[in-house]
This record gives C-alpha cells, sequence and structure tokens, in this order.
C-alpha cells in the first residue's frame, strides 16, 4: 500500500471535490498491511486450507482488503497471463441476500460462471436438473480458468437457512467444489447471521 500526501490544492476545491476525496480516500494502516501480507500468504501456501475466512464488522476494512489482495494476485500472475490467456488469477463474486429465507445456490453458480468470463451460459442451464448442470459447468469453469483463489464477499448471506443444521451444509457443499475443482474459496463477510 502506498502512502499520499494530502493534495494541499484541495483546500480550495469545491465542497463536493473534497467530500468525493475523502470518501474514496484510503489510509494506510499498520494491521491492514499486515493482515494483507498473511491472506496472500495463505493464499498461495502449499498444502494450505480450502477454506479461508475473513470475517469483521461492517466498516473495518474487508472489502478494502479483498480490493489490495486482487491487485497483488494479478500483479503475481501477470506473466502468467500473457502466455495462458484462459488462465484467471483471482475471480469472484459478492453473495446476495435470500428474498425467501434460503440462500440461492442456483443464482451463486449463474453469478460465479459469469464472473468467470464463461461463454454461452445460458446453454448450461435447462429446466431439468439446472441446478446440477449449474454446479457442474461452475466446477468445471473453476478447473479450465486454473485460479489460485474464487472469493465470495458478503458472504455472511451464504448463512440464510431455514434452520441451523443447514448452516454447516452451505460450508460443505463450499469445500466440495474446492476439493473438486482444486481452487481456494475466500469467504469475506460479517461472520454468521443468527438464524
Amino acid at each position: 500500500m502506498k502512502i499520499q500526501k494530502f493534495p494541499n490544492e484541495l483546500l480550495s476545491s469545491p465542497a463536493q471535490q473534497r467530500v468525493e476525496y475523502f470518501v474514496n480516500h484510503v489510509m494506510s494502516h499498520p494491521i491492514l498491511e499486515q493482515v494483507s501480507k498473511e491472506l496472500f500468504l495463505t493464499l498461495y501456501q502449499a498444502g494450505g486450507p480450502s477454506l479461508i475466512f475473513l470475517l469483521g464488522p461492517t466498516g473495518v476494512g474487508k472489502t478494502t482488503l479483498l480490493k489490495f489482495l486482487v491487485q497483488a494476485v494479478y500483479k503475481k500472475a501477470s506473466s502468467r497471463m500473457e502466455s495462458d490467456k484462459g488462465y484467471i488469477p483471482i475471480a469472484g463474486i459478492s453473495a446476495i441476500a435470500a428474498e425467501f429465507s434460503q440462500f440461492d445456490w442456483t443464482d451463486f453458480h449463474f453469478r460465479g460462471l459469469r464472473s468467470l468470463q464463461e461463454p454461452l451460459i445460458e446453454n448450461k442451464i435447462s429446466y431439468k436438473d439446472s441446478k446440477r448442470k449449474l454446479r457442474f459447468a461452475f466446477e468445471d469453469a473453476l478447473q479450465n480458468r486454473h485460479l489460485d483463489a474464487f472469493y465470495i464477499d458478503e458472504a455472511q448471506h451464504m448463512t440464510k437457512v431455514p434452520s441451523g443444521s443447514k448452516l454447516r451444509d452451505q460450508t460443505d457443499c463450499l469445500k466440495s467444489i474446492s476439493n473438486i475443482s482444486g481452487v481456494r474459496m475466500l469467504l469475506v463477510g460479517t461472520g454468521v447471521s443468527r438464524v
């Protein structure tokens, strides 16, 4: 992370421009830098975890940290991306809050395929057994793109299930996708919601 000095000319700028500066300004913080490095190392740790959780309260900087991580991963992967045009080092989605008390896996797989730039997504959906076909297509896309990691921002939305006994099924499903595809899953969120 690069430290920027306050631009003195901003003092004479219009109020709206000054507000925008502070809204978009990210300050360097030693703990944020430390966590960023640890997260990057964990992502590339040989034999490391298939699921990585980045949890914290709203506004603490999780999404900002995720942006820095994505930049670092792309920087590390730049030469490989030049030689392998199908390679995507990291991709992800923001999990959508459930409308009807249960997380929508069909929507998750569809959004995941879109983030992986999978062609002809609509052709992978049929009315018969569409959930299973979408999951297979998602696992195949993760493998074919050779991802280092797939992130899920706002992952707390995945905890929206009708009963507490189903909560474990959500992480078991992600772990299964990770094991089959060989891609680590990074879950970023505020923690487990109350069921």
